[in-house]
């Protein structure tokens, strides 16, 4: 669950949304945007693979997230 006014950038949203998917197994404090991105597509190819219950990402405010410069984040979610 992301919040756009919240969120400040996809930065702030991806951190976040990692940490709410990888349960602090992998992730750290110091983890960078490329790896919390590498978490989220592995997650989104894993449950592809294994046929699983898609990915529900509720997106708060999704207007401030589409105001941002870079999207990459809305990008991710929206292509897989």
């Amino acid at each position: 669950e992301l919040h756009g006014l919240v969120h400040a950038d996809a930065a702030t949203g991806l951190r976040d949304l990692a940490r709410q998917l990888d349960a602090g197994r992998r992730r750290n404090a110091t983890s960078r945007y490329v790896d919390d991105l590498g978490i989220l597509v592995e997650e989104l190819r894993r449950r592809r693979a294994e046929r699983r219950a898609p990915l529900l990402v509720i997106l708060h405010e999704l207007d401030a997230f589409a105001l941002q410069p870079r999207q990459t984040l809305l990008y991710v979610l929206l292509d897989a």
